[in-house]
C-alpha cells in the first residue's frame, strides 16, 4: 500500500482557479517543492453560478500529466443538504 501524502495542497476548481492550466502549473510547483499530494474539488457548479468551474476529471488529467509522484485526489463534497442533485431526499 503506498503512503499517505505527508503535506498536500487542496484547492477549488472554480472562480479564479478555474483554469487547468493554472491549477497543472500549482500542481507541478508544489511537487517541485517537495509536497506530495493534491486535492482537488469535485464541484461542477457553485451557489453562484456565475461562477466559472473547471471540469474536475479535466483538471485531475492535466495534473496527472504534469507530475510524477504527486498523489492526486477529488475532494468530494459528501455533506451535501437533502434535495441537492445527487443526494436522495430525506
Amino acid at each position: 500500500m503506498a503512503e499517505w501524502p505527508r503535506c498536500a495542497v487542496g484547492v477549488p476548481n472554480l472562480g479564479l482557479f478555474a483554469d487547468p492550466v493554472l491549477l497543472a502549473d500549482l500542481a507541478a510547483a508544489a511537487e517541485e517543492h517537495g509536497w506530495d499530494g493534491f486535492f482537488l474539488w469535485d464541484h461542477l457548479v457553485w451557489r453562484d453560478r456565475a461562477w466559472p468551474a473547471a471540469d474536475p476529471v479535466v483538471v485531475m488529467s492535466a495534473v496527472a500529466a504534469r507530475t510524477a509522484a504527486t498523489g492526486l485526489t477529488a475532494a468530494a463534497n459528501v455533506s451535501r443538504p437533502p434535495g441537492t442533485p445527487g443526494v436522495p431526499a430525506g
